[in-house]
């Protein structure tokens, strides 16, 4: 992995150093920048399989299932790959097996695509002439659940039968010198394979020396209804990136300058106003000087002094006893770590969410839209005095919903049944889960907060699945070493946060059941 890293590295440092130290003309700055970039994402993504790899084996990765057309999901993938092959001289084709148009299912579909992409990558990347094609089939729904077969198969140069059975064992290629000549780390396949078993499928392969290679992919999926799943679908497209978060006010706090600087250009550039605070208690400050004259607040979860998360516990709290009930500052973290317990920590102290660096501008704006709401920033006008200063205050925008109405309504009819069953095993869940906590069961205790967070990923409850997931490591924690009263003052903070999620999710359901009862 050090070759691999340290190459991409290289190209990195060494083109942006050349351009602090003698700065060319405008088109040789941009190709280097240029390079640079692709170098860096190579990077990122190297990185990315290795966490994938190690949050698998820890089975710390979740799986987000939502309503999506295959028909597409797959147009969308062959688009991202489609000029790859158009570079290399081959083809790319798509074909459907079975009957047309729009085919719906409830599934990963960000996992589900890093599957299909690893494969379609490879099988660019191994064929220089003739075609990769892309083959998918939907059976027709039975006992709830659709089949979903995808089959990439290329013309490429084929796997040694030796090397094919070792294919899904990490750090393995398909070829000696495989690293060297293609690139990659040796852990797609296996990330893909685990992915798929943990969607409850299966991926086989076929492979001729010479010849092509065909890797298969089957897994049942729970059907979806066309009419409700459509609801997820983005309400109007922005048209210009740079009137994406028009009319927006953002608190920006991070303690390190470089990363003020990006934050603040990736907002403007999208047209938010921006304020930014160099350290959780002169942003704190600001705050309770004008708490409605901020749409968002963006935050490093840790800075010295007053972490990330020690601000959102002190807006939460104040928040609580200004106006208990209210809606609260939508509140996003940042960190550089990306293990899940660190996004979970962030949820659990108060933010709404909390993001991993590095930060993509699309990713930033969606978060940002995500989180405020449709009438956030009303007030703002656009003026460069706006730009720089937060607008007159407003009314602070309400928390996200805890639930996700669009995977509700792919149920259909059987959604008030749904609902039904979710709060009657929650309401003897929380019963059983605060005997549990009052005996100190931490076994008990952990083993509720992972069916309770099982259970709440059906409808897509994603701040309680959070709460459950930091409750459930905090456990873990105090099982696997000795007690102390570090370990219970961690478990008191969670199951607080886990008690508040379950209360906001009894409510929101209780809303639904009204709703559809109408």
């Amino acid at each position: 992995m050090s070759h691999e890293i340290r190459t991409p590295m290289n190209a990195v440092l060494g083109l942006l150093e050349l351009e602090l130290r003698a700065p060319g003309e405008a088109a040789t700055t941009k190709r280097s920048l240029q390079t640079a970039h692709h170098a860096a994402c190579d990077l990122l993504g190297m990185i990315d399989d290795l966490l994938d790899v190690a949050k698998i084996e820890a089975e710390r990765l979740v799986l987000v299932p939502a309503p999506m057309d295959i028909e597409a999901w797959i147009a969308s993938v062959a688009s991202i790959y489609e000029p790859a092959a158009r570079a290399k001289g081959i083809a790319l084709v798509v074909q459907r097996d079975g009957d047309a148009g729009p085919a719906w299912i409830l599934a990963d579909g960000q996992r589900l695509r890093q599957v299909v992409g690893n494969l379609l990558s490879n099988a660019i990347k191994f064929t220089d002439r003739g075609a990769v094609t892309l083959t998918y089939a939907v059976a027709p729904s039975r006992d709830g659940m659709r089949t979903l077969t995808l089959a990439v198969a290329d013309t490429g140069i084929g796997i040694p039968p030796e090397r094919q059975a070792s294919l899904f064992t990490p750090f393995v290629q398909a070829h000696d010198g495989g690293a060297r000549h293609f690139g990659g780390t040796g852990l797609g396949l296996t990330i893909c394979k685990r992915l798929v078993e943990m969607m409850g499928g299966n991926i086989e392969l076929s492979s001729e020396p010479g010849k092509g290679t065909r890797f298969t992919v089957r897994v049942a999926f729970p059907a979806a209804q066309a009419e409700h799943a459509e609801a997820i679908a983005p309400r109007e497209a922005v048209a210009d990136v740079h009137r994406a978060l028009a009319g927006v006010r953002v608190l920006i706090v991070d303690d390190h300058p470089a990363n003020r600087i990006v934050l603040d250009g990736q907002i403007r550039l999208l047209g938010g106003a921006t304020h930014c605070e160099a350290d959780g208690r002169s942003a704190l400050a600001r705050w309770r000087s004008d708490p409605g004259a901020f749409d968002v607040i963006v935050t490093d979860c840790s800075m010295p002094g007053m972490s990330g998360e020690e601000l959102a516990q002190a807006i939460r709290t104040e928040e609580a006893q200004r106006a208990p009930g209210a809606g609260g500052m939508p509140i996003i973290g940042l960190t550089a770590n990306a293990l899940p317990e660190a996004a979970s920590r962030a949820v659990a102290a108060g933010m709404t969410m909390c993001l991993v660096k590095p930060i993509a501008l699309d990713e930033l704006k969606d978060a940002v839209l995500s989180v405020v709401g449709a009438g956030a920033g009303l007030g703002v006008r656009n003026t460069q005095e706006s730009q720089d200063m937060p607008a007159p205050p407003s009314t602070p925008p309400h928390r996200a919903p805890v639930f996700d109405e669009a995977t509700l309504g792919a149920f259909g009819d059987q959604a008030a049944t749904l609902i039904d069953t979710l709060r009657s095993a929650n309401a003897q869940d929380i019963d059983d889960a605060r005997a549990a906590m009052d005996a100190c069961d931490y076994a008990l205790l952990r083993d509720i907060a992972h069916r309770m967070k099982g259970a709440a990923a059906v409808i897509g409850a994603t701040p309680f699945m959070q709460a459950c997931v930091v409750l459930q490591r905090n456990c873990e924690r105090a099982i696997d070493e000795d007690r102390n009263g570090e370990d219970d003052a961690n478990i008191d903070v969670a199951f607080a946060a886990f008690a508040r999620e379950a209360r906001a999710l009894e409510a929101a359901l209780d809303a639904a059941v009204a709703r559809l009862s109408v």
